[in-house]
């Protein structure tokens, strides 16, 4: 009997899978944010789009992990909220961490931004924490290749409380960002390459003060290099579309438990397919593998503090549109 009720349960959520946009447009409580805004609003490092979302909670400690949880959900100790990028799910949690700068993404690239806050079904994953969808810019026929280097430093900012006990001083670093993309679209296919990194300076001095005795005295530099490549083409009536990325950061990661910075060098990598082909006339397939590794290995410094750790996952799904009109 659990049998025959776990397969009804199976069919129903594959049936009501109908019409993907009426589907989208009837769930309220979702905030776009454009390439546009991301622009107008100077953002360089892709945490920082947090600063632009409505009703998510959000908090940082150096200006790149941010901890963040939308209003009324999960907390900042239980980070549940999902991250998809173009339909695919990016397993970025580390120790209940989820840095979206660890994504092999330059926010050039970004079409717009979905943030889910209500729970909700999307794109085939149960969201009960909160989602960010990421969809990135779809290439254009023929051959584009893009470039752009970012840096800059505060200077003569003496903190927002000059004249009370609280007042900090400035301290100037510069750092900088770099982005390389190339692609090539025609009526069939696509591909896509691409290249986001950098580095910055955590200069608060609080922070520092706790870095100093990792690095002798100097400056910790948090640095980032991330490739990837997609490939896109129409064949067997559907599309099907490969990802592939990865990144290396250098970081300092904050361990609750430990209650300090921890020097790092975060690895992600990512791989994964998806797509859609016609069974019949009336049936759509859709499916999404995907194998995702995270790791975290020590980062050279004087207390010889680090990790030794990695932790791989692996996922496929298959799905069905369209087999009735309404469910």
């Amino acid at each position: 009997m659990k049998s025959i009720i776990t397969i009804l349960l199976i069919l129903v959520i594959a049936i009501c899978q109908v019409n993907a946009e009426n589907w989208k447009e009837t769930f309220a409580n979702r905030q776009i944010i454009t390439s546009e805004m991301i622009q107008k609003a100077g953002l360089i490092w892709l945490g920082d789009i947090f600063m632009l979302a409505e009703d998510w909670d959000v908090i940082t400690l150096d200006g790149i992990t941010w901890q963040s949880s939308p209003s009324g959900l999960s907390s900042f100790q239980h980070q549940k909220w999902i991250i998809l990028l173009d339909g695919q799910v990016m397993d970025i949690d580390v120790f209940g961490t989820r840095n979206l700068n660890r994504l092999p993404l330059s926010p050039s690239r970004i079409d717009y931004i979905e943030f889910v806050t209500i729970p909700q079904i999307h794109e085939g994953e149960f969201a009960d924490g909160g989602l960010i969808h990421i969809h990135t810019l779809k290439p254009g026929t023929g051959l584009s290749i893009s470039s752009q280097m970012i840096t800059g430093s505060e200077t003569g900012d003496p903190g927002p409380y000059r004249y009370t006990e609280f007042r900090s001083p400035n301290i100037d670093r510069f750092g900088h960002n770099f982005s390389t993309d190339f692609s090539y679209g025609d009526d069939k296919m696509y591909v896509q390459a691409g290249l986001w990194g950098g580095w910055r300076y955590p200069t608060d001095p609080d922070l520092s003060r706790r870095y100093f005795s990792y690095f002798n005295g100097d400056y910790s530099k948090l640095k980032h290099i991330a490739p990837s490549f997609k490939i896109g083409k129409d064949f067997h009536n559907g599309k099907h579309e490969l990802f592939m990325g990865c990144s290396w950061f250098e970081d300092l990661f904050f361990l609750k438990p430990f209650g300090r910075e921890i020097p790092v060098e975060s690895h992600f990598l990512h791989t994964g397919t998806r797509g859609n082909f016609n069974l019949n006339d009336k049936t759509n397939m859709i499916y999404r593998i995907t194998y995702s590794e995270n790791q975290l290995v020590e980062q050279e410094n004087l207390h010889n503090t680090g990790f030794d750790w990695r932790m791989r996952n692996m996922k496929a799904e298959i799905g069905a549109n369209g087999l009735f009109s309404s469910c």
